[in-house]
């Protein structure tokens, strides 16, 4: 009777098992259905809850037995991994129910102040929430795209932090986030250059001014850095960075990636019909039908990814026992293992 409760309740176990992790694989990838959630959160309650009944259960018979270590060394153990068991489960509930990842970009000298519009790729809880970054300031001071770690280069930012009681700076690289009791900021591996432009009109109105984060494109194995600014409905003003900039046949080429010899190649088009094309080093002014072209300065801007798990300290503390449950259980004298070592040095199991 025993060994069929215990079929029962192992296959209760591997058919819950089985539905979180279809749940888990069929969530979306950039933003979470609350129903799915909650279907998640149901499903590792209904697997916690047979967990706390066999803890239940062993705890029972340990007590009415008394304590002999020869003999409940291995019943503790599996008690002290299966209570972890249960808040590795207690965790990933409060993990997927209150859970927040998204990405913000920054460039050189730009900060970001808690605010939800600058935020992309989010992926939320059904009870998620941004109050944790509500007086949160996080500026990039430096950015280094190859910055070296023991022997590695990885992409890593200077931010300067700033919370309700605190400011400091911190250096991030993609294995170094920035932690705190609330919220975590990792550094991203995506980062590019990021021009400040000016345009007017011939009336020196200004059009547009501040920074255009430039996308990277491959084209032939080779990066392009191209972006465009919508100046009317008919009219679009395409902007290429060459960060090392040089010529070929009388056209400009790019000789590298690295920022050295910056060039920006600025061409107006309106409506499809290309109306001037010119090369500005940083620094220069430009006029050209009608319309007066800044290039003033070159950035690097960066990626970032800024995340919340309420639940960490429960997958630590569960981790933590079911490994010492693990080592009760297999390895210290009185244990399953020992036991069954024991008894085949005596001859008597094989």
């Amino acid at each position: 009777m025993t060994m069929r409760r215990s079929y029962r309740r192992a296959v209760l176990l591997l058919g819950t098992l089985l539905a979180v992790a279809f749940l888990h694989l069929a969530r979306p990838q950039s933003s979470s259905s609350p129903v799915q959630d909650l279907m998640l959160a149901a499903l590792l309650l209904l697997l916690a809850a047979v967990i706390v009944q066999n803890v239940l259960h062993r705890g029972r018979a340990l007590l009415r037995e008394g304590w002999r270590p020869k003999k409940h060394t291995g019943i503790l153990g599996s008690l002290i991994f299966h209570t972890g068991l249960v808040l590795l489960v207690i965790g990933i509930v409060i993990d997927t129910l209150f859970s927040f990842d998204a990405m913000f970009a920054l460039s050189e000298g730009e900060h970001w102040n808690g605010d939800a519009s600058m935020l992309r790729n989010v992926s939320a809880g059904a009870f998620a929430s941004t109050d944790p970054f509500q007086g949160v300031s996080c500026a990039l001071l430096d950015f280094e795209p190859r910055y070296r770690v023991a022997r590695t280069a990885t992409p890593s930012g200077l931010l300067r932090i700033q919370e309700a009681n605190r400011e400091g700076m911190s250096r991030l690289h993609v294995n170094s986030p920035y932690e705190n009791s609330l919220f975590a900021v990792h550094q991203g591996e995506h980062w590019g250059y990021s021009v400040s432009i000016a345009i007017g009109n011939g009336t020196h109105d200004p059009l547009f001014r501040g920074f255009v984060r430039i996308a990277t494109t491959f084209e032939k194995g080779r990066a392009r850095f191209t972006d465009s600014i919508r100046l009317s409905g008919e009219e679009v003003l395409a902007i290429e960075l060459f960060p090392n900039h040089g010529y070929e046949d009388g056209r400009i080429v790019s000789l590298g990636n690295d920022l050295q010899d910056p060039m920006l190649l600025v061409s107006l088009r309106r409506r499809g019909m290309e109306i001037f094309r010119i090369a500005i080093p940083p620094g220069a002014h430009v006029e050209q039908a009608g319309y007066g072209v800044s290039f003033h300065a070159v950035r690097y801007w960066s990626q970032f990814a800024v995340t919340t798990q309420h639940g960490t300290g429960f997958l630590l503390t569960g981790s933590m026992l079911c490994v010492l449950g693990l080592l009760l259980r297999l390895v210290v004298p009185g244990g399953s293992l020992s036991r069954r070592t024991a008894c085949v040095d005596r001859g008597g199991g094989s």
